[in-house]
């Protein structure tokens, strides 16, 4: 094992700084229910500190990694980042932290976003890792959800204890390494509203999922141990 990193940070960033930029990212055309949506995109660190763009490229995980029929073993094609969202100095002070919290620097990196709604589940895999280095999980919005549901948990990979059990909030931001841990986010489910027009509330949880490599680095040869 490694570095042992495990770390959230509340940020105090929430919807309100990106909520348009949120809602344009499309459905995962690769996940056969509708209630996902998905966009990623490959950054790399300048000489000078600042953070640039680099081209699209195909997100691979293997089967071992992500077991899931249409996602592991193949290469996933998805749309960019939208640009509103990536020029927000929302999105700018989440890398900062980010990059800051690492504890090696890294050249590249990858931002995804990952949009439930509910009712849906946020890592259908199951518990897993990611099978990259460092990973980060930024949880922007809760509109809508049930606040006991999308609960979240953290165990270590080596001795398989349970480290962290908890609901994360718009905000907060928990940094690991991924070698180390497994990670699990349960359903994400509806508020259910009282009174007048009660029933279920339009509910989405968005997410931004922070990676070291980037994407674009892991092919059928590349091994994490």
């Amino acid at each position: 094992m490694n570095t042992q990193l495990f770390k959230v940070v509340t940020t105090g960033i929430g919807p309100d700084a990106i909520q348009t930029a949120l809602n344009e990212t499309p459905h995962d055309s690769h996940f056969g229910e509708v209630y996902r949506h998905r966009s990623m995109s490959r950054f790399r660190v300048t000489d000078d500190g600042s953070v640039e763009q680099l081209p699209a490229m195909p997100l691979y995980q293997s089967n071992d990694i992500n077991p899931l029929e249409g996602y592991g073993g193949i290469y996933r094609d998805y749309a960019e980042l939208p640009e509103s969202l990536v020029a927000a100095p929302a999105f700018k002070q989440l890398v900062d932290v980010w990059l800051r919290t690492l504890p090696e620097g890294c050249e590249t990196f990858s931002v995804h976003h990952i949009r439930t709604k509910a009712p849906g589940s946020p890592v259908p895999e199951g518990r897993h890792r990611d099978g990259y280095e460092f990973v980060g999980l930024c949880i922007l919005q809760r509109d809508g959800v049930d606040p006991k549901s999308g609960l979240t948990q953290f165990w270590n990979r080596e001795s398989d204890e349970l480290i962290f059990e908890g609901v994360l909030g718009e905000g907060d931001f928990a940094i690991f390494d991924d070698r180390d841990h497994l990670h699990y986010t349960s359903e994400v489910t509806a508020e259910q509203k009282n009174g007048a027009g009660a029933g279920e509330a339009t509910a989405v949880r968005d997410v931004l999922i922070f990676t070291v490599p980037d994407h674009g680095q892991i092919s059928p040869e590349y091994e994490v141990s």
